[in-house]
C-alpha cells in the first residue's frame, strides 16, 4: 500500500482571464512580472516567455474578430518544486495544436525546449494547453498565508 507523504505541500495559485485579442500576450506578461520579487530570475524570464507564448497560441487559434468569442482563461500554480501553468479557451472554433508538426514557427518547439512537461488536451471545458517548469529549493518565495 502506498502512504501519502507526511510533507505538507503548500500551492498558491493565481488565474486571470484575457480578451481574446492582440493584447492578451502582452498583459499575461504583465502578470508574471509581478512576481519579480518572489521567483527566481531564471524562472521569471523562461516563465514570461512561455505563458507569453501559450496565450498568443490561444489567440492566433481563435476568431479574434468576433465579438462576443470566449475569453483565454490563464491560471498559474506554485508550490515549492514546480510551477504550472494551464491556458483554457472554450470555443468549438478553437483548435490548439496537439504536436510540434502541428504548427509552423517556433512557438510549441519554445514550449517543448524550455518547460519540463507539457501538453494539449480536449475535454467539455474547451481546449487546455499546460506546461510544468521544475524549480529548486528557493526557486518561489511566495507568501503562503
Amino acid at each position: 500500500m502506498i502512504q501519502p507523504s507526511a510533507e505538507e505541500t503548500h500551492v498558491r495559485r493565481f488565474a486571470s482571464t484575457f480578451a481574446a485579442n492582440a493584447t492578451a500576450p502582452r498583459e499575461a506578461r504583465r502578470m508574471v512580472e509581478a512576481w519579480s520579487d518572489q521567483v527566481d530570475r531564471e524562472i521569471l524570464h523562461t516563465l514570461r516567455l512561455l505563458v507569453s507564448e501559450v496565450i498568443a497560441l490561444s489567440v492566433l487559434n481563435g476568431d479574434i474578430e468576433e465579438d462576443g468569442e470566449p475569453p483565454v482563461e490563464l491560471s498559474v500554480e506554485f508550490d515549492a518544486r514546480r510551477v504550472r501553468v494551464e491556458a483554457v479557451r472554450d470555443s468549438d472554433r478553437y483548435s490548439f495544436p496537439m504536436a510540434l508538426a502541428d504548427l509552423p514557427g517556433l512557438s510549441l518547439a519554445l514550449i517543448d525546449e524550455l518547460s519540463d512537461r507539457w501538453g494539449v488536451c480536449r475535454g467539455d471545458t474547451g481546449t487546455r494547453c499546460w506546461l510544468e517548469i521544475d524549480g529548486w529549493p528557493g526557486a518561489f518565495a511566495f507568501s503562503l498565508r
